[in-house]
């Protein structure tokens, strides 16, 4: 953490953009792996007037993700339609863009445990298969498989119980 910390820190000392939003995005991601939602909460939330558009789908679905593991399923679908939104606008311009159909596939999959509405799970299988289509890359798909633990985790209806991200 100190390391992303360190990033972060001289990314916003310089002004860059894209390494201070990047480096905030991997910090949610490393916190909400140490149980630490309200750490990651923080992180996706500070400085958010800096936007990087290639990491907003990201950016929004760890603040959803977050707010899931605190419990606020009303934010957390707010900001899972806005990683959703994020992802779509990204996919417009290049529909085989990896990130934004691992983005969009986990968001879809947070609405539906949110909301409990079986179509937006429907979705998200579709995205996942959409996701596959273009790669199968050991490193994208334990990624997405570790943030989709998260989603499950919550899943208590059992909306995603047939759901296959890989």
């Amino acid at each position: 953490m100190a390391l992303l910390g360190q990033a972060v820190t001289i990314a916003d000392t310089t002004g860059a953009i894209e390494p201070a939003v990047v480096a905030r995005s991997w910090m949610a991601r490393a916190y909400l792996q140490l149980n630490d939602a309200a750490a990651a909460l923080a992180v996706t939330a500070g400085k958010r007037a800096l936007t990087y558009p290639l990491e907003e789908p990201a950016m929004r679905l760890l603040e959803g993700l977050a707010l899931l593991e605190l419990n606020r399923p009303g934010e957390s679908a707010q900001a899972f339609s806005s990683a959703l939104a994020a992802a779509d606008d990204l996919l417009t311009l290049a529909d085989r863009n990896v990130a934004a159909l691992e983005m969009q596939a986990l968001a879809l999959s947070g609405l539906a445990v949110v909301t409990g509405d079986q179509a937006r799970a429907a979705e998200a299988a579709q995205a996942f298969a959409r996701a596959r289509a273009v790669t199968r890359a050991p490193g994208v798909v334990a990624d997405t498989r570790r943030l989709l633990g998260i989603v499950t985790a919550h899943d208590h209806s059992g909306i995603l119980a047939t759901l296959d991200a890989d």
